[in-house]
């Protein structure tokens, strides 16, 4: 579908001036449709087939794929008043602001007419600024309105807390120095212990060829057993695995997982079966019975 903007600067250009111009020039834009031409487009005179020396090279532009008779009966201008706006159109034009194509706006060739500055107008936008600085104050003052929102509602949850609260400030505060300590020192001594177990379940995961990142493989290490995996199970999981890749014959190739995804969630190697299967059995083979005749049928 054909689009242009139509802008205002239009009404103090010298296409104004001239209303059968006017007409003419505004049908065109309205008519006109994206097009990329990969060769140079000679122009051709309005009124006969001859060049006028006048190429436009390759690029985009708008393209009315219409003769000079649709142009007029669209624009509801007389044929020769068509004829002579056209030819107005496709001149150069020394009063024009914009001295691209040497003024010239639209210019008759093989198969229709070409509106030459089509993109250059179509992708122009002089309001964007503006509206990104309405928008950017716009979303700060939505999030001025929700910090003080959320403000009030912290402080409002803080004072019912307190006055619900049958202990004294000092102790309050004793209590939570104390929780926070108790905290803290339940987390360090967890994740020590958590690094040395990983460093056990580490030293058994079988070797690959190629790369298998320790610290992403222990950062994933520690993600498990935060969403919930125990110890245990991830070393009853990588003895499954391990009897796995041994006896499929695997170890020390590409087919061993990186740690860091046999850890992860999507994978969740502790909730793998690996199944070994029984040794395979040599084939046997059986003959038929034979018949009367000794021979086999």
């Amino acid at each position: 579908m054909g689009f242009v903007k139509l802008d205002e600067s239009i009404l103090v250009s010298s296409v104004w001036v001239d209303r059968d111009v006017r007409d003419v020039w505004i049908t065109c834009l309205i008519m006109a449709k994206p097009r990329v031409f990969d060769m140079p487009m000679p122009q051709l005179e309005v009124r006969r087939i001859a060049q006028t020396g006048f190429v436009a090279p390759p690029g985009a532009y708008g393209f009315v794929a219409a003769a000079s008779t649709g142009i007029a009966n669209r624009s509801l201008v007389g044929f020769e008043q068509a004829l002579v706006a056209l030819e107005v159109l496709g001149s150069p034009d020394p009063d024009s602001r914009s001295q691209d194509f040497e003024g010239r706006r639209l210019i008759r060739v093989d198969g229709g007419y070409l509106v030459l500055n089509y993109e250059k107008w179509r992708e122009r936008d002089i309001t964007s600024a503006e509206r990104q600085r309405r928008w950017r104050e716009r979303k700060k003052a939505q999030l001025a309105d929700a910090d003080d929102s959320n403000a009030q509602t912290l402080l409002r949850n803080e004072n019912d807390a307190l006055h619900n609260t049958k202990i004294t400030e000092a102790e309050a505060e004793a209590d939570v120095t104390n929780t926070s300590h108790s905290a803290s020192s339940s987390n360090k001594s967890n994740h020590k212990q958590h690094l040395a177990d990983f460093e056990k379940w580490w030293s058994r995961y079988p070797k690959r060829a190629g790369s298998n990142p320790k610290r992403a493989a222990s950062l994933a290490y520690q993600a498990a057993i935060r969403r919930g995996v125990t110890p245990a199970e991830l070393d009853e999981a990588l003895d499954r695995y391990i009897a796995y890749i041994e006896h499929s014959g695997r170890v020390g190739t590409e087919f061993v997982k990186q740690a860091q995804f046999w850890l992860s969630p999507r994978f969740a190697g502790w909730e793998q079966e690996f199944f070994v299967k029984p040794e395979t059995l040599e084939p046997v083979v059986r003959l038929r019975p034979k018949n009367n005749r000794g021979e086999n049928p």
